[in-house]
């Protein structure tokens, strides 16, 4: 059984830091917090299963993203949107 070495490791750490980090700049700069959600939460679902199952990652991944694009999928990101939206304006 192979394991991963400290700087691969390190490396994965440092890109996924990178990451967030770029991330959150990216929804200060253009807030769209609906579509920064669900996609979060695909890719979190979808990461975990990649992890699990590594051989069949690539079929995963394709299908991981076919829920992003559906219907549901955008009306649940247009409603994290609008409440993140009016959330805000009612703390100003």
């Amino acid at each position: 059984m192979s394991t991963i070495g400290t700087p691969v490791g390190q490396l994965a750490i440092t890109s996924l830091v990178g990451s967030w980090f770029l991330n959150g700049i990216q929804q200060a700069a253009r807030p769209n917090f609906g579509d920064y959600s669900v996609s979060t939460a695909i890719g979190q679902v979808t990461g975990a299963m990649t992890g699990k199952y590594p051989l069949v990652a690539p079929i995963i991944n394709e299908f991981g993203n076919v829920p992003g694009n559906s219907a549901q999928a955008q009306q649940a990101k247009d409603w994290a949107g609008k409440n993140v939206q009016e959330l805000m304006k009612g703390s100003q």
